[in-house]
Formats: C-alpha cells, sequence, structure tokens
C-alpha cells in the first residue's frame, strides 16, 4: 500500500512540477513580449538615442493601464550596469550587483538575480530586452522587473510543496504555498521524495515533493481496518485524480489563452487595419482554444444594428450563423437583448450567460450547442461608446473562471490599443495626403494663373487647363462641356481617362433623367454641385455602372461664367469617394472662376483689337512672385526676382531691410492682408484678390495674394509662403470693362444701361421729396447732313461739343445720357412747376446754338428738338411708375415737336399738350 501511495505522490509532484514550470515560462514570455512590444512602439533608434520621445510616454501610459504586470521601465546603457532613463523616479542607481544570464534561444532576452525592491517592498527578476541598431551593434536594453508576487496562481495538489531555485546555484528564489509563491520562505523543506523539472530556456528548475510526515498522514498504520484504508485511500485518489484533471484543463485552457493573446500582441504590430485584426483574432482564438466560436460585431447607428466584420467556429454551418446574426439596438426586439447588445449599451464585460432566447434557437439551430458565452466592449483611448464587441462561445457551461477572463481582457485591451494606432496612423496619412493635395492645387493655381495671362487663344487656354489638372492634380478624368440649343452636353475638351466620355449622354433639361447629373444641376443652378459618392447619390444611376467600370467613384461640377453669364461647366472626377472636402472645394470653384476670368480677358483682347498691347502687358508677369515672410514681424525672408522687380528694388538684399507693411498705400489695404495673414497663420492658408502694392518709386500695381503656412519655426518666427500674381493690367482692363459697361465711349457721357438705373433712382427721390421731375429725349436737327457734308469725323466732333455745353447749362443735380446716334436724355429733378423747367430748357437751346467752329474757318449752327414728361411727384398714385412709359411719353413728345419744326414756336413739346 505504501508504494501505491509514493506512486500516486510522485506522479502528482511531477504534474504540480510540470504545471508551475509551464505557467512560470508562460508568464517570463508574456511579460518579454510586452517589453518588445514597447521596444518597437516606445524607442525610436534609427536616430541613435534611447529617450522616448513624447508619443512614446503616452503609448507607455495607455499600455501600463491595461498591463499592470509593467511597473516601470528602465533603460540601460549598453554595459547594462547603469540606468540612463527610467518610468520611475527611484530607478536611477547603479545595478553592478546584478548578474544578468543571457536566454538560451533568444539572442536579445536576459534575466538577472533575484533581488528586493526596496521602494516597493517586493521581490522582483530583473528582465532585460537588447535594443540594436540597423547594424546590429548593442545600443543598451529596455529592462522591466518582474514582481515575484504577480505570479498567477494556479491550483495544485494540497499534499505537495514546491519551490523556484535557482538551476546553478541551486538557491531558492522563492517557494509555493497556498496556490501561490511566498518569496518569504526560502528554507526548502526535507522532501522524501518528489521531482525536478527545469523551466526550458531559463536558469531556474522547479523541484516540488511531499514530506515524510505528508506520507503518514496518508498512511494509516492500524491493519485491523486496513480495508476501510484501501477504500478510504481509493476515493481519496479517485477524487485528487478527478480535481488534478480539473486543474489540468484549467490550466491548458489558460496557457491557450495566454498562448492566444501573445500571439495577437505580435500580430497587431504587422496588421495595418482593423479588418485584418478583427479576423486574425477571432482565428486566434477559435484556433489555440477549445472555445466552440467567435465573433467579432461593431455598430451601425444608422442601420439600427450590429454587423458581424469576422467570424470562426469549430463549425462551419455555426460559423456562417455567427456572420448571419445581426443583433439590434432596441431593446424592445429579441435580438437587443443579445448579450453583444447589453455589452455596447452598458459599456462593460457581460457574461457568463448559459442560454440563448428560443426564437433565436429556432431561426439559428446552431445556437443550441452554446452552454456558455461572455461579450467583451472594445474600447479606443478618448472614444465614449465601445468601437466593437467580442464575442465567444462554449458548448461546456463552466467554461469561463476568473484567470481566464482576466487573460481575455488583456488581450481586448491590447487590441483597443492598436486600433487606436490604426486610427491616428490613419489620420496621420489623411493630414499628410491632404497637405500634399493642398499644395498640388495652389501650385495648379498659379501655374492656371500665368496661363491666363499669357494665352490669347481659346482652344489652348482651355485644352491647357484641362491637361494642367490631370497632370498637376491627379484628377482621374477634368472635362469642360457646354449645351446645344436642345440642352444635349457636347464637350468641349478633356483630359485623362479614354474612352468614357465619348459614351456618355448628359442633358442639361430638368425635364430628362439625363438632366440630373452634376452638369445639368450646376448649369442650371448656376452652382458647384458635388457628388462624395457615385453609389449614394440617386442621380447618378444612368452612369453608375460606366463609372464603376473605370474606377470613377466622385465627382465636381463647377459653372463657368462668361462675360457675367454662364457659358460651359467644368467637371472634374476621382476614383476616391469624398475626395472633395471643404479646402478643396474652395479651390475648385477658385479655378472656375478663373477660367472665366481668363476667357474675359480673351473676348476683351480679340473685341478691342489690343492683341499686341495684353500680350505684352501679360507676358510681362509670366512667372508668379514667390516671397517667404517671417511673422509677428512680417519682415522679407527671401523672394524671388518676380517680387523683387515688381517692387521696384534692385534686389533681395535691398528688400529684406524692408517690412511687409511698407508695401501698402493705405492702412485699410494692410488690414486686409493682416487679417487674411492671421487667418493663414490660424487654418494653414488663404487668399486676397485685386491688392493695391505701393511700389518703391511711389506707384501702385495690383496683386493677388495666395498664402501657405509653412510648417515649423525659422530663427522664432513662424512663416507664410506667399505667391504673388501680379494683375495690374487685369485690374485696369477690369475697371476699363466696367467704365464701358455704364458710359458711351465717345462722349463719356452715361448710357442706356446707365439711364435705367438713374430713371429708378429719380422717381424714388421725388417720390420723397414731393416734387416734379421731368423726363426729356432730344435730337439734333438734320444731324444726317452734317456727316454727309463734312464727314463723320465731324459729326463725331459735333456730338462732343453738344454733350460738353449740355454738362455746362445743366444743374449738378441734372443727369444727361446718350442713348446712340445724336439722341439724348435729359432727367431734370427738384422741380417746383413747369415755369422753373422751361427757364432751364431755354438755357439748353441757347447754349447750343452757339456757333461750333470747324477747320478750314468753317462753322455750323444746329437745332434741337425735343420731347419732355413731368412726372408729378406730389400725387400718390395707385399704380408704381414706369420709367419706360416715361420715355415712351417723352418720345411721343418728341415726335410731335419734330412733326411741327417748320411753324412751331418752341423747340420742345409736353407729352400732351398741342404744340403751338
Amino acid at each position: 500500500m505504501k508504494k501505491n501511495i509514493e506512486s500516486r505522490l510522485r506522479e502528482y509532484s511531477t504534474l504540480t512540477a510540470s504545471n508551475l514550470s509551464a505557467s512560470i515560462k508562460d508568464q517570463i514570455n508574456a511579460h518579454f513580449h510586452d517589453l518588445n512590444f514597447l521596444k518597437k512602439e516606445f524607442l525610436n533608434v534609427n536616430d541613435g538615442h534611447l529617450s522616448p520621445s513624447k508619443k512614446a510616454l503616452q503609448v507607455f501610459k495607455s499600455f501600463k493601464k491595461y498591463h499592470p504586470g509593467i511597473a516601470a521601465i528602465n533603460i540601460l546603457n549598453s554595459s547594462m550596469n547603469k540606468v540612463v532613463w527610467s518610468s520611475s523616479k527611484n530607478a536611477f542607481k547603479n545595478i553592478q550587483n546584478t548578474i544578468f544570464t543571457k536566454v538560451y534561444g533568444y539572442k536579445d532576452r536576459y534575466v538577472g538575480t533575484l533581488y528586493f525592491e526596496k521602494y516597493n517592498k517586493k521581490f522582483v527578476i530583473p528582465m532585460n530586452e537588447r535594443i540594436i541598431d540597423k547594424q546590429g551593434y548593442t545600443l543598451g536594453f529596455i529592462g522591466s522587473p518582474f514582481i515575484i508576487s504577480n505570479f498567477n496562481a494556479i491550483s495544485t495538489p494540497r499534499y505537495i510543496n514546491a519551490y523556484l531555485m535557482e538551476k546553478i546555484s541551486g538557491k531558492t528564489i522563492s517557494s509555493w504555498q497556498k496556490g501561490k509563491f511566498d518569496i518569504n520562505e526560502k528554507n526548502p523543506q526535507n522532501f522524501s521524495g518528489g521531482a525536478s523539472i527545469k523551466i526550458a530556456d531559463y536558469p531556474w528548475i522547479i523541484k516540488a515533493g511531499w514530506t515524510s510526515s505528508t506520507f503518514e498522514k496518508l498512511f494509516w498504520r492500524k491493519e485491523h481496518i486496513y480495508l476501510i484504508i484501501v477504500i478510504l485511500f481509493t476515493l481519496l485518489f479517485i477524487i485528487l485524480d478527478v480535481i488534478a484533471n480539473i486543474t489540468f484543463k484549467k490550466i491548458l485552457r489558460l496557457k491557450s489563452y495566454q498562448s492566444a493573446a501573445i500571439s495577437a500582441q505580435e500580430a497587431v504590430l504587422f496588421l495595418k487595419n482593423a479588418e485584418s485584426i478583427y479576423k486574425h483574432i477571432v482565428d486566434l482564438i477559435v484556433a489555440k482554444t477549445d472555445s466552440m466560436g467567435s465573433v467579432l460585431v461593431v455598430p451601425d447607428k444608422e442601420k439600427g444594428y450590429f454587423i458581424p466584420v469576422a467570424a470562426c467556429a469549430d463549425d462551419e454551418e455555426h460559423e456562417k450563423n455567427l456572420l448571419k446574426i445581426k443583433p439590434s439596438f432596441r431593446s424592445d426586439d429579441i435580438m437587443g437583448n443579445m448579450p453583444v447588445s447589453i455589452a455596447y449599451k452598458e459599456k462593460k464585460v457581460i457574461g457568463p450567460i448559459y442560454s440563448f432566447n428560443k426564437k433565436i434557437i429556432d431561426k439559428y439551430p446552431t445556437f443550441s450547442r452554446v452552454k456558455s458565452l461572455m461579450a467583451f466592449p472594445i474600447f479606443k483611448d478618448l472614444e465614449s461608446d465601445p468601437a466593437a464587441i467580442l464575442g465567444i462561445q462554449s458548448d461546456s457551461k463552466y467554461y469561463f473562471n476568473k484567470d481566464m477572463i482576466s487573460v481575455i481582457k488583456q488581450l481586448i485591451n491590447s487590441l483597443g490599443l492598436a486600433l487606436n494606432n490604426i486610427d491616428v496612423n490613419k489620420r496621420l496619412v489623411y493630414e499628410t495626403e491632404h497637405q500634399k493635395r493642398l499644395i498640388e492645387f495652389n501650385f495648379f493655381l498659379a501655374q492656371m494663373n500665368q496661363l491666363i495671362s499669357r494665352t490669347e487663344n481659346e482652344k489652348i487656354f482651355i485644352d491647357s487647363i484641362c491637361e494642367m489638372a490631370v497632370n498637376y492634380i491627379g484628377l482621374k478624368l477634368v472635362w469642360i462641356a457646354q449645351p446645344d440649343e436642345k440642352g444635349d452636353v457636347h464637350f468641349i475638351s478633356y483630359q485623362g481617362i479614354q474612352g468614357l466620355v465619348e459614351r456618355l449622354n448628359i442633358s442639361v433639361n430638368s425635364d430628362v433623367q439625363e438632366g440630373h447629373s452634376s452638369v445639368g444641376r450646376a448649369w442650371r443652378s448656376k452652382k458647384a454641385v458635388y457628388i462624395p459618392s457615385f453609389k449614394n447619390d440617386p442621380s447618378m444611376r444612368p452612369w453608375l455602372e460606366i463609372n464603376k467600370e473605370f474606377g470613377l467613384l466622385s465627382s465636381a461640377s463647377m459653372p463657368i461664367m462668361r462675360g457675367g453669364v454662364i457659358w460651359a461647366v467644368l467637371t472634374v472626377l476621382h476614383s476616391e469617394e469624398n475626395f472633395f472636402d471643404d479646402d478643396l472645394k474652395n479651390l475648385m470653384e477658385e479655378i472656375a472662376l478663373d477660367i472665366g476670368y481668363g476667357l474675359d480677358r480673351i473676348d476683351l483682347i480679340n473685341d478691342k483689337k489690343r492683341e499686341s498691347e495684353i500680350r505684352n502687358a501679360f507676358l510681362s508677369n509670366t512667372s508668379a512672385g514667390i516671397a517667404l515672410i517671417g511673422y509677428p514681424d512680417r519682415v522679407f525672408i527671401d523672394a524671388n526676382y518676380a517680387v523683387i522687380n515688381a517692387l521696384g528694388y534692385p534686389d533681395i538684399e535691398s528688400l529684406k531691410r524692408h517690412s511687409l507693411t511698407e508695401i501698402y498705400p493705405d492702412e485699410s489695404t494692410y488690414k486686409r492682408i493682416e487679417g487674411t495673414a492671421n487667418k493663414i497663420l490660424k487654418e494653414g492658408k488663404g487668399f486676397e484678390r485685386d491688392i493695391p502694392i505701393l511700389r518703391k518709386d511711389g506707384t501702385i500695381i495690383y496683386a493677388d495674394f495666395y498664402g501657405q503656412k509653412i510648417n515649423g519655426w525659422a530663427g522664432g518666427k513662424e512663416q507664410i509662403l506667399w505667391t504673388i500674381m501680379d494683375i495690374t493690367e487685369r485690374h485696369r482692363l477690369a475697371e476699363e470693362l466696367s467704365y464701358q459697361a455704364f458710359y458711351d465711349e465717345l462722349t463719356g457721357l452715361p448710357n442706356r444701361r446707365s439711364l435705367s438705373i438713374e430713371m429708378e433712382r429719380a422717381i424714388s427721390r421725388t417720390n420723397r421729396r414731393k416734387k416734379f421731375l421731368a423726363f426729356s429725349i432730344m435730337d439734333i436737327d438734320d444731324f444726317k447732313p452734317i456727316n454727309d457734308t463734312f464727314g463723320h469725323h465731324v459729326g463725331d466732333y459735333v456730338l462732343k461739343i453738344v454733350s460738353a455745353r449740355l454738362k455746362e447749362v445743366l444743374r449738378k443735380t441734372d443727369f444727361i445720357a446718350r442713348l446712340g446716334g445724336d439722341e439724348f436724355v435729359i432727367i431734370v429733378e427738384d422741380i417746383d412747376n413747369k415755369n422753373e423747367l422751361e427757364s432751364i430748357l431755354e438755357k439748353i437751346e441757347k447754349k447750343i446754338k452757339e456757333p461750333i467752329f470747324l477747320e478750314n474757318s468753317n462753322e455750323i449752327t444746329v437745332y434741337l428738338s425735343m420731347g419732355v414728361y413731368m412726372y408729378d411727384g406730389t400725387i400718390k398714385s395707385k399704380e408704381l411708375p414706369n420709367p419706360d412709359n416715361f420715355l415712351r411719353y417723352a418720345d411721343q413728345a418728341l415726335y410731335e415737336s419734330k412733326n411741327k419744326k417748320s411753324d412751331r414756336l418752341k423747340y420742345y413739346a409736353f407729352y400732351g399738350e398741342i404744340l403751338q
């Protein structure tokens, strides 16, 4: 019987030593995996320095929150005898008394001798991970002590004791007492039997065994009750065997989850997107553990339910069901009371739960196998709601225990940290790409303005714009199109993907399906139309398949205005959804506006036949001016020759001695640029148009300013890179166009357009003042013979003289306009009666009758005919005054005056009166 007892105790000793050895190895390996993870995330060894960055410290704080075993981090020198940096202020000391041993099979792992850490009053084992540079040289070590008391407790037979000992010296490190290591008990008991097992790869052994007193207690010496002893011992060993098997299964299960957690931590370092991480996690859980299934769902609040994004199960049919089921947000719904739904709402771990609703099992029969399940919310930093929920299922009712749940939580926390890092990297990539796009668009805008200043051919201008847009800003397809008289759209120019435009059928008519594209809507509304996603815009259904065929996902259409009316639509297409953010939208609309400016310029050149003059004016500004300005001093740091020449300075050195404020002619201009500069320093970019600039010689030029903040500091100053386009000629032409739109070119008098505006104003003023208002239409009698006899140049001269005399004799408050030919309109305001008006008309006649002296001593005298309508502003009429009617009345009176020219007493006639 003793042999039987001894055999069983030896078996349990071996089992205890094996389990403790495996558990210690797994926990030490996990600690090294954490160090390896921190080494990659915590330090940037490319620059040869060991001190961590601020970002790395934030990573460590987040990591430490979910890995309490990492109490502190030390950075050691290459000799491993001095701490050069530590997260603990008490760690800066010489550690020369600590002897480190290289871990077998791991070239970068080292463990040290046990010592008592006075600050935390705990025994620890030093652990270091070597840091090497690209050439393989040792830069130093990253270390973190392992606290002996942190070893996870496991169950062992109560008759077996164990010790953790150093392999070489045989020195006892710690004893295994009551399910955990006790550092205070270092004197090993004298075992009467037992087993010793080396901890693989590490310089330690586990010695487990039993004492003689334990053996005696198990052996009952009284022979007369031998049968009872046999029965009791048999029952005892059966119970011990069952307990050992259960304990062993728990240990194996815990080890499998620890292994899965370690594998997950290694994998997330290399996986670059959330979807691949999700799939890898559920596959690991099922592959490395004995769970029957795992699923990961993400919330979709717009749809109102959770979407399974990854699932794995030990049964193919069950895996399909995991991907089909869609838990709901609604509490009154069966699917809304599933564990993953509750975990999301309550923001905490749910379970274990031991059954599903019968209706769910009826719909998904494989769920009947599930005996226990749990749901774990996955959080990203700074997010209040879980980013995803992990569900784990088992066909065993007592599957989950405290230790396993703790390991799974560590896995979940590592997963949340990895997802947060992915988001940070995505934001960094987006910001980088966004800045690159802005630079490309601004460069394109500068090149386009240069093109505007030097191109006089419309076809070349339009084709060049499309080609530059594809080459400079990476657009897949660019076109400029306009409709014919039927509303069918034709493409004036396009660049980019070939073979698509020829297959498009687009209209601007709203009553047909083809008219609801972005082109048609932009044409009708005269506003920019953006489609961030073709597949989500119902209006794009007629072209969805063809756009998909060519990989096009989004577009923008901007109206091009020419001469104040819509002329065509600029459309750009891209292979990314949501490509056009607010910054790019502003730039695209600026591009369309500048195309309109360019076309207006070409039209002006052709209309006025001054191609040479305008070409020279614009060719002198073919190179964009670039100036780097330092703030807040607003001084020139650098500038190219275009800026130097434009401002009239001999060289950059002489320009550097001046402040930016000196080039503005007045305070209002300075404040405009000052406000724009402040916006750029805050938001990163901005522009101002038509800015007057004071040259060194005192003359004024005009320029467009485009600014981009330069990130970083130079000499303690913020910087703005200004692109300065000299648009002096464009400004002059714009003012000339504005003048020509409202004034007669020959006489300098207001034209018909000015007359229409002034008539409305004059009527309004007369009604307020309760006075009379006179509208007079006048022409020169027998003007045609003057042209025929003396020539049209004399006729033009006569018209100028008449215009000048009219302005001389009339009051400053009166208004004169030339309608064309020899026909003029005079508006006389603020008159009290007809007699006052007739006095003014007689002065006009007297002045106009004065001789006009021509060349060769010739002279002529001109006579007038006039029709007058008097509007009474003192009478409140039910009908609104109609200026067109007033002119028609005056014209009728003029007709009456000219019919009785031979026998009339006065040269003017009033509307409604019989001429005497």
